[in-house]
């Protein structure tokens, strides 16, 4: 695991800051109330899809997570077999 310096993590919370006041200017409505309902820990991984940074491992992670109101816990146990993410779902225990 890397260690950051805190200069490091505040300059990565200034450039977060700057993309989601962009993003949350240009953005419509609806999807500036979704963004905002998201808990404050996900935030960056949707901020991250929304304005283009879209990759299959982000997508399947936002979908897990919004469909289990946000807790990890609740991805880990989830019970809908038929959900055709759930032997891809992230948080699996090996």
């Amino acid at each position: 695991m890397v260690a950051f310096t805190q200069e490091q993590r505040e300059e990565a919370k200034r450039r977060f800051l700057v993309k989601e006041s962009q993003f949350l200017k240009d953005c419509e409505d609806y999807t500036k109330k979704t963004y905002l309902s998201i808990p404050k820990l996900h935030k960056p991984l949707f901020l991250a899809i929304f304005t283009g940074e879209k990759s299959k491992a982000k997508c399947i992670k936002a979908k897990c997570l919004e469909c289990s109101n946000f807790e990890r816990e609740e991805i880990q146990k989830c019970p809908i077999k038929r959900c055709p993410l759930y032997s891809i779902r992230p948080y699996q225990k090996n």
